[in-house]
């Protein structure tokens, strides 16, 4: 799996410069994501979106220490996503083999999620109720052919599933 971090998150996090790496194929589902962080009146938090169908899920920032805890971090967020989306109950807890950290690129998908940031901060977020960020995953993508980030990653989930 691998996770591209912003800048901004890096520095958030304590994370030395990562590396660059361009892919020269498109991405696999559930093989690639994009993370950043953004706050709405002084609180922050962790967007967490998926490459191929733009399913982003929101979290409140706090400080990961440690490899093995940004993995346990990461493993939930999964594992949430197939939950949520899946009608089948077959999966209990996403266990993460291998992760690499690398900057994100400069391509469609990261204005993908600068647009699901600004969303985000649009939002009525009030007393804590992170059930409005679901929101994001309705709005319809150009780049999905005008589906919503939820249709695509339930149909995408749907073909490793069956």
């Amino acid at each position: 799996m691998l996770v591209r971090m912003t800048k901004k998150l890096q520095k958030s996090l304590g994370i030395p410069g990562l590396k660059d790496q361009v892919n020269d194929t498109a991405s696999l589902f559930m093989q690639e994501w994009y993370m950043n962080i953004f706050n709405i009146k002084k609180k922050w938090f962790f967007i967490n979106m998926e490459a191929t169908t733009f399913y982003t899920v929101v979290r409140p920032f706090y400080f990961i220490n440690g490899s093995q805890d940004f993995i346990k971090y990461f493993s939930g967020i999964v594992t949430e996503a197939f939950k949520t989306e899946s009608a089948d109950d077959y999966i209990e807890r996403l266990e993460i083999n291998e992760m690499h950290l690398r900057n994100t690129e400069n391509k469609a998908a990261r204005r993908i999620l600068i647009d699901m940031v600004y969303h985000a901060e649009i939002m009525d977020y009030k007393n804590k109720k992170l059930e409005v960020f679901e929101d994001l995953n309705i709005i319809p993508q150009r780049l999905l052919e005008y589906r919503s980030p939820k249709i695509a990653f339930r149909e995408e989930l749907e073909k490793i599933t069956k």
